[in-house]
């Protein structure tokens, strides 16, 4: 993940988080997260780190890369990513979401929504989710984290993100297969096979971003990264 001048990268054996420089490559810094250092998001001027086997949220500061805090989730949360008022976790053991208020430390725990939620994206006033077990993708109030729309058409959805122009990409493990979803119909757009890989269930995330006019999707089983032209549907 790039943000505020550099390139983040959780070292999973290693259980630390590691600052690169996006020029030359060189570590910055690194500093210890704890048990199984997953999904990785930055907002509200910090990084923060889901220790997946460890249990807490970890907030890192950017420039120091030091801990700021560690707040308790629970051994089986996934991924994590920001919105414009809060921090949100997918709780993959639990099958549920976390909303994490930044400013207060609250943190509000939706009902179960659906089996293996992982990743997400803010859009507008919606949470999107992925349920890889579930072969759904979720949209939930981002506030109160009630359901309020289901998507189907992508087997074993995994990674997220958005377009400049406001379409939701989702990534689906089988292929792998890049998904665009109208944000605000729920339509899909269009499904895109990229290759033949079997699903990974629970071994593994996918990884997607968008960079110079293509889709960038990081290919677990097949050890490779995959692009292909961000086209206007």
């Amino acid at each position: 993940m790039a943000a505020y001048g550099s390139v983040w990268v959780t070292a999973f054996r290693g259980e630390t988080l590691v600052r690169v420089d996006p020029d030359s490559g060189e570590v910055l810094g690194e500093t210890a997260i704890g048990a199984g250092p997953e999904g990785v998001a930055a907002g509200f001027g910090s990084i923060w780190v889901v220790a997946q086997d460890a249990g807490p949220l970890v907030e890192v500061d950017p420039e120091t890369v030091r801990v700021r805090d560690r707040v308790e989730i629970g051994v089986g949360a996934r991924l994590v990513t920001v919105g414009r008022t809060a921090v949100y976790v997918s709780h993959f053991a639990d099958d549920v979401v976390l909303r994490l208020d930044p400013r207060t430390r609250e943190v509000t725990r939706s009902a179960k929504i659906c089996d293996g939620p992982q990743g997400m994206q803010v859009v507008d006033d919606r949470l999107w989710v992925s349920c890889t077990y579930a072969d759904q993708v979720l949209a939930l109030d981002a506030t109160t984290l009630e359901v309020e729309t289901s998507v189907s058409g992508a087997t074993s959805p995994d990674a997220m993100t958005s377009t400049p122009d406001g379409r939701l990409l989702v990534v689906a493990e089988s292929g792998p297969t890049v998904v665009a979803i109208d944000p605000a119909t729920g339509e899909v757009l269009s499904s895109t096979v990229l290759g033949a890989a079997a699903p990974l269930y629970d071994r593994a995330n996918l990884g997607v971003a968008v960079s110079g006019g293509q889709v960038w999707i990081s290919s677990f089983g097949e050890d490779l990264v995959r692009h292909v032209p961000l086209s206007t549907r």
